[in-house]
Parts: C-alpha cells; structure tokens; sequence
C-alpha cells in the first residue's frame, strides 16, 4: 500500500469492503452444495461494480445522476448529509463512504475542513458520469491539511474538482502535497479534471499526478484555471515510470509561482509545470515566475517544461525570473530528454537564470537518454533570459547534446551582457557529452539582438566535430557596437569574416543573413505581461513600418517543405505582404491584422469551437480535397505536411485525417492540415484519407495513395 495510506485511512478502507468480506466468510463457512443462491447474488452485486470499473474499464456507460453529499461547519457527522439541511461535517465522515458514478462531494463556500480527503479505487467514476468535489454556497471551501496531503487518490480516476482552495501549513512544514493522484494498478486510469483551484502552503508540490508500475498512469488530464503557488517542490508535476504512460494531458489559463523547490534532494524540484512521460499534451496560456530558488540538484528546475515525451505544444505562456540552486537551468522552456515531435511557439520568456529555450539532444552513452528529434521553436521572443551571473553559459536559445532535427525559425531573441557568463543569443554546447553533435538542425528567419559585449553565437567546439545539417539561413543578427560570433574556439567580428570561414548564412551558394538594425519598437524594454492571454500587448518587438526585415524572409513551405502555422506571435495571419517577414512579429501591411487563432495539434479536449445553429434540414454535403501530396507521389522527407481543401454550403465542423485507414488527427479550422512523421513508417503504399463533416453530420471524404 502506497505511503500515504495512515492508519486511520487503512481502517476506512477496511470498513468500505465490510459487507464484501462479511458474504465472503459466510460463503466459506457453509457446506459448497447448500450454499444459498441468494448469498451468491448478493455478492454479486456488490462486486460487479467493482470489476467493471477495475478490470474491464468500461468508460462508454450512459451519464449516471448521483448522490450528493453535503459537507459544512455546522453539520453532524450522524445526520445523513444527502441534503443540505442535513450535512456531515468532517472529512473524515467522508472516507467512510463508497462514492460511485455521479455521485458529488460539495463543502461549504468559505469554510475550512481539515484533514486529507481519501479516494481509492472503489471510488471510481468515469469522464461521463465523474464524481465531483466542489463548493456550494457562497466562496471557496478550504481542505486544509497541516500535516500531509489534502485530497489523495490512490488507484482511482473518473474524478473532477472545481472551486476549492487547498491549503498546507506552509512550504517548510508538514510532508504532503495538495492534490496527488498516484496510481500503481498496473493500467492507465481515465480522466481527472481540476479546475479553479487554490492550492498553496504544501512542503511538496503543489498538484502531483502519476504512477509508479510499469504503464500506470492516466488519461484525459485537465488542469486549467488555477493558481499553484507557495509550495515547497513543485507548482504541477505529471510523472510515470515509463515513457508515455500518460495520454492526453491539458495544462492551460494556470498560474505557477513562488514554488521554491527543495535543497538536498537528488531530483530537481522548484518546477512551475512540468510535464512528463506523456503522448500528447498542451501547456497554453499560461504563467510560471519565482520558482525553484532552492533547487540544489545538480539538473536545475525550470519554469514550463517537459521529458520523456511525444507530440507536446507549449503556446501563448509566459515564464520570467524563475531560478536555481546551482549553476545551470533555472530555464524559461524547455524540451528536453527524450522529447520528440513537439513544438515550442508563441510563449515569451525573460528575466530567467537560465536560458530562455533549451532543447536537450542525445546525452551520454545511454540508450535511456537517446531519443529526441523531430522538434520545433517558432515565433518564440526571449529578452533578457541567462540573468544568473554565477550560472554556467546560458543562452537566449540553447541547444545541449546531440540533436536531432531541430528547426528553430521565426524566433526573436533579446540578449545583453550579464557578468562573466557571457549569455549569448544562442548557445550550443555538449561539454560532457563530447561525442554527442547537432545533425538536421536549422536556424532560419530569427532575429538575434545583441547589447555591448554579449555574443551573438556560442557553439563549442565539440559540437562541430560531427555535426551534419547544421545551418544558420536568412537570420538577423544585430549588436549596435560590435558582433560576436564564438564559433569553435574562433571568434569572429562580422557576418562576412563568420561566413567565408564557417559557409554559414548561404543558400544554393548564395549569401544570406542580415546586420542591419531591424527597427524594433522597444527592445529591452518587453517587461513583464503578467497576465494570462495577454501576450499581444507586448509591442517591444514588434517590426516598424520602416523595418528593413519586412518581405525579407525565407518561405520555409516552398523551399524545405515546412509547415509553419498560420500566424506569428501576436496574431497576424503569415505571410502578411509580399513574403514572409524576419523576427517573431509579421508586420501587418495589407490591412489591420488578423487574429489567428491555432487550433491544437492533439487530441486533447479543449473548449469547443462554437458552431452556427443549423437546421435539420441541411443535407447537402461538403466538399473536400487533398491538395498535397499528390496521388501516387512518392514521399522521403521526415515531415510530410498533408494539405486539404475543405467547403461546405453552410460550415466545415472538421476535417479527419486518416493514414492506412486509422485516424490520426481531427482539425476544427482552416487551414486543414496535418504533419505526418515519416521517419518510423514502413516502405511502399500508404493510403491517406481526408473525411470533411457538417454540423448536420453529412460528410464527404477524399483519398490518395502515395510511396514511401
């Protein structure tokens, strides 16, 4: 039994299966062939709920309407709390009863309950009929622990909390979390939802999802519209002890701050969100600042960031000033070990101990440590990231080890001096993985603004000995005074001087990259936003009308094949003239700027698109299209951008795409289109598909074959 389980709790557990083992005793006490059918039946019906929610893990069951249990400062545990005149009044009343299906827990607003509310796996609901912990009344209840965890649940799932504060004796005091969901089942458990939450003043983290046994963990996670703050470890840690034993997991509209982390432990802690062991997940909109201070592990914390994950977007968030114990991280973002086909875009970093970006490649001669490739940072803007003069180099962007397919574009990176660590704008390094260099690794349309004598580039020599692919196209490099290009020991004062010795910056023979002053409204003056979904205020580093950087861009479709979104930083639809611009911003000449919004490349819940009310009597069908590729090409690149051509007399609802007849992605808006890695697929035909709906459900499909 898991750790947290007290005596007490052990006790209630026992009490739940009071009737199961009751039966159970009698049966075995009585001669087999005069057992009573009746005995039989009743155990039966005790335990069928049991194994249907544990073993077969039906989800698809009808919406069940519950029982719901009042809880309030003035009730009486004797009373039988299913109405509101008549509540219970302590926790521990609470885990005495077997919640099922629909069933809803709700405290009184504005009062405080002390204790840790218990849920196991007799507790189980399901994403349809979930049990629910909320308040009623006027305000937030309070659980309060001061001494352990407020709400835990051990091998239990189909549970949604809303409108509570959580709250510990303080981040140095007790040894609990707020809310932690530990599974060792041996399965991976369906749904969690917690919302408008309050939780602080916890010696470990503030909310912990995981498990601990082989593919043990969850599915369905959504965390949103909550502040995680003033805990001792971390503000939200997702966790498993395989790779991707977590699916479709949504962090979004959270605020995680003041989480100090924890000196002497071995693993990092002081974390805003973190992430990890996931297939599929999102952080958006959302803001990480003054964490992890404390942190003396030898890996630091970071603000946003993820591990041992597949298919992950980190958009639209902020994370400043978050630090470290010791000499590295204290980072901003981060994508790092084991990290494949995820994106970071749209996020604004600054004022960090560590560097804005950070993209962690192969490291050391271990098989664990070797599979990151195939990632994304786009339309990013970090200003003033690697603040900790005493850290070791950081850099605006920085990449460790060796990567693997790494294409960072359309950034725009803010960097001056910062005492003898001299962060850079960019930053390769691998200094203890000396055998580990960059192959397919691209830097193309960014801005990279330096002040005084910060470097514009830093890559050590280690890193060029093997490196394959490794190109800087059509970038922007700036410093008013004098450039800086530390390349392999060499340095170097100016593009041309850096170029001629390094044929970098050249395409098709061809020079490119720019020294010009890119005409930045504000640079350096970005500040701090503070405030969720509120990035497009940041005019700093928006383009002037003068900008010699407008229509100077690489058309990245065209020329390599990308998909690159259909928007920059602040939300004006790309290209916005001629071509596309250089830098995060796309400067708006055509009319007022459009606002895009991107529609998740995962399939995670989110909120619904909102569609026209449609009369039934729409029958006619869409019409549909691949546009790209074409029928019966054949196709060798990493990333193959599927384009579909969607219409529809009244609206499109989506648009499905199908690889060899099994979905793979759904998109609620235009443009309709779909990233298809390549790299693990099998040689010879494939079939792709695209299936166009209505409101009104009528569809239409389109379907190529194409050669890998």
């Amino acid at each position: 039994m898991n750790e947290l389980l007290t005596p007490e709790l052990q006790s209630n557990k026992v009490n739940k299966y009071r009737l199961i083992t009751f039966f159970l005793d009698y049966i075995k006490s009585i001669d087999p062939f005069t057992r009573s059918s009746i005995a039989v039946f009743l155990l039966l019906i005790l335990v069928t709920p049991f194994i249907i929610s544990n073993v077969f893990d039906v989800r698809q069951r009808a919406a069940t309407v519950g029982t719901i249990y009042y809880v309030s400062s003035i009730g009486n545990d004797s009373n039988s709390g299913t109405a509101q005149s008549a509540p219970w009044r302590t926790i521990g009343k609470l885990n005495t009863v077997v919640f099922m299906q629909g069933d809803q827990i709700v405290f009184e607003g504005g009062k405080t309950f002390d204790g840790m509310l218990y849920l196991d796996q007799m507790d189980l609901g399901s994403e349809q009929s979930p049990i629910i912990i909320s308040s009623y009344g006027n305000g937030k209840a309070i659980i309060r622990n001061i001494s352990g965890t407020a709400l835990y649940g051990y091998n239990t799932a189909g549970i949604k909390i809303n409108n509570i504060s959580f709250v510990g004796p303080g981040r140095t005091v007790g040894d609990g979390d707020g809310i932690n969901f530990y599974n060792d089942s041996g399965i991976v458990k369906d749904f969690l939802e917690i919302s408008n939450v309050d939780v602080s003043g916890f010696k470990k983290s503030g909310i912990v999802i995981g498990g601990w046994n082989g593919q043990s963990g969850f599915k369905n996670i959504r965390i949103t519209n909550s502040e995680i703050h003033d805990n001792g470890q971390d503000g939200i840690k997702i966790y498993g002890q395989k790779m991707y034993s977590n699916e479709n997991v949504y962090v979004g509209y959270v605020k995680s701050y003041n989480n100090t982390g924890t000196s002497g432990l071995p693993e990092n802690t002081g974390n805003g969100i973190l992430i990890s062991s996931v297939n599929g997940g999102i952080i958006e909109h959302s803001i990480a600042y003054e964490n992890g201070a404390l942190s003396t592990s030898p890996s630091g914390p970071g603000g946003i960031w993820t591990y041992d994950s597949n298919n992950v977007i980190i958009q639209f968030n902020e994370s400043y000033k978050n630090h470290t114990g010791v000499d590295v991280d204290g980072l901003g973002f981060d994508l790092d070990i084991n990290v494949t086909n995820s994106i970071m875009q749209y996020n604004y970093s600054h004022e960090n101990d560590g560097s804005g970006y950070l993209l962690m490649g192969i490291v050391a001669n271990n098989p664990a440590y070797s599979n990151s490739y195939d990632n994304i940072v786009r339309y990013n803007i970090s200003e003033n990231d690697g603040r900790k003069a005493t850290s070791k180099p950081q850099g605006g962007i920085f990449i460790y080890g060796g990567a693997k397919g790494i294409d960072v574009y359309n950034n725009t990176i803010y960097m001056s001096p910062n005492g003898s660590n001299q962060s850079s704008a960019v930053l390769l390094g691998n200094w203890a993985d000396t055998d580990k260099d960059p192959i397919n690794v691209h830097f193309r349309n960014n801005i990279f603004y330096t002040v005084s004598t910060a470097p514009i580039l830093n890559v050590n020599q280690e890193q060029l000995q093997s490196a394959n692919d490794f190109i800087f196209q059509n970038n922007s490099y700036y410093n008013s005074s004098s450039l800086k290009f530390i390349w392999g020991g060499a340095t170097y004062t100016s593009l041309d001087s850096w170029r001629s010795s390094t044929n970098q910056e050249k395409l098709s023979g061809n020079s490119t990259g720019f020294t010009v002053n890119p005409q930045l409204e504000n640079p350096g003056y970005g500040g701090t936003i503070g405030t969720i979904n509120n990035l497009s205020s940041l005019s700093a580093y928006k383009l002037r009308a003068s900008s010699p950087l407008i229509d100077k861009g690489l058309s990245l479709t065209n020329l390599f094949g990308q998909q690159i979104g259909s928007r920059d930083f602040y939300g004006t639809s790309i290209p916005n003239g001629n071509t596309y611009d250089i830098g995060a911003h796309e400067y708006p000449q055509n009319s007022t700027p459009t606002s895009v919004q991107v529609t998740p490349t995962l399939p995670v819940a989110a909120t619904p698109t909102a569609v026209p009310t449609i009369s039934s009597a729409d029958t006619i069908n869409p019409q549909v299209s691949i546009t790209y590729p074409v029928n019966g090409s054949k196709v060798d690149n990493r990333r193959v951008i599927i384009k579909v051509s969607a219409t529809d007399n009244i609206n499109v609802a989506k648009v499905d795409f199908y690889i060899d007849e099994k979905v793979v992605f759904s998109d609620l808006s235009a443009p309709y289109e779909y990233i298809w890695n390549t790299r693990k697929v099998s040689t010879g035909a494939h079939r792709i598909k695209a299936i166009a709906s209505d409101p009104s459900n009528n569809t239409a499909y389109s379907e190529i074959i194409i050669y890998r």
